[in-house]
């Protein structure tokens, strides 16, 4: 009798699944075919009503089959559907919209939704995956999970809820970084910081304080403001986190081909100050991204070849080399290069 039971169970099981699955590829599919954007003015930015719609399917065909009570026959082998179809239908979905788009910039709203429906469904993934992982563990219990064999299918379908977010995740901070980028204001790094004399008197300093303002930090700052209107928040710092990062490569390179009289490294101290925060200010600091060209401004402002040498061995600039010292400290027209060598190589 209870061999009978149990094959009239995963007889039953079977076919549930089957219509089950039948119906969750369909109206995963049904969802992913629109293309409207679910709200043009949500404070966390336009997203694609696709990314609602298929994770709503998802996490309902998922508490039916919890209900019926049948970890081992329903729960577990619908979990593998539902990964399945999250990634044969959305990403695919997400990433043709993602291509559609178009140009990575500020003002193309097919590109800012596209990127947060991606951010947007890597938070799905994982908010689905946590649903799957309390009611496996919680509501079954861990030992009945294990008796009934359910421990080790569970942990590969959550296992491969975890990889769909992380993909979803990859997928965004790529299209983040070619947004970042081309909000890069290349213009005025090549014309006018790059070849920028910062052997500076007072006009000079006035001129180079005015031109950073107008030319980078205005714009930039406007830039910024629009996008953290439509840019859900992650999407915002990576983006704030990306342009502070090559911003801090692009200035080093350019101040080592320079120098500096001490108004000069003054001056530039108070723009990477500025520039720090406007970049903090749409999602939080960048102060990790421009470390190293912050303690390269504070060791290029020191009074003396001894307070060098002091700093250096307290700590201070320890992200620096000693031969990176060196370059630096050489680039201030009070210091002798040979007498830098001598001081800080010694």
């Amino acid at each position: 009798a209870r061999q009978r039971l149990e094959a009239y169970v995963q007889g039953v099981a079977s076919v549930y699944l089957h219509a089950e699955g039948t119906w969750l590829h369909g109206a995963v599919g049904v969802a992913v075919s629109s293309d409207e954007v679910a709200d043009e003015t949500a404070p966390d930015g336009p997203v694609l009503s696709l990314v609602d719609d298929a994770f709503y399917v998802l996490l309902k065909s998922f508490q039916r089959a919890m209900r019926s009570g049948h970890a081992t026959h329903v729960v577990v082998p619908l979990l593998s559907q539902i990964v399945d179809a999250a990634r044969q239908r959305c990403v695919p979905a997400l990433h043709e919209r993602m291509r559609e788009a178009g140009a990575a910039d500020a003002g193309n709203s097919a590109f800012i939704a596209a990127v947060n429906s991606l951010e947007y469904a890597a938070h799905n993934a994982d908010r689905l995956r946590q649903v799957v992982q309390d009611a496996l563990f919680s509501r079954l219990g861990d030992g009945e999970a294990e008796a009934d064999g359910v421990a080790d299918g569970a942990a590969e379908g959550l296992a491969a809820l975890a990889t769909l977010s992380s993909d979803f995740s990859g997928r965004a901070a790529e299209a983040t970084a070619q947004l970042a980028d081309a909000l890069m204001p290349t213009a005025w790094l090549l014309l006018d910081f790059g070849p920028a004399d910062f052997v500076l008197d007072e006009a000079k300093e006035v001129e180079q304080q005015r031109s950073f303002e107008l030319k980078l930090l205005q714009p930039l700052a406007a830039t910024l403001r629009a996008l953290q209107q439509r840019l859900r928040r992650a999407n915002m710092s990576a983006v704030t986190r990306r342009l502070a990062l090559v911003l801090s490569e692009r200035f080093e390179q350019a101040v080592m081909q320079k120098r500096f009289n001490e108004l000069g490294a003054m001056l530039l101290s108070e723009l990477v100050q500025q520039l720090s925060d406007t970049l903090s200010e749409p999602s939080g600091s960048v102060r990790q991204e421009l470390g190293r060209l912050r303690q390269l401004v504070f060791m290029l402002n020191v009074g003396s070849l001894s307070e060098a040498t002091g700093l250096g061995l307290s700590g201070v600039g320890s992200s620096l080399s000693r031969e990176e010292l060196c370059d630096i400290l050489a680039r201030r027209i009070e210091f002798d290069e040979n007498d830098v060598r001598d001081v800080l190589l010694a």
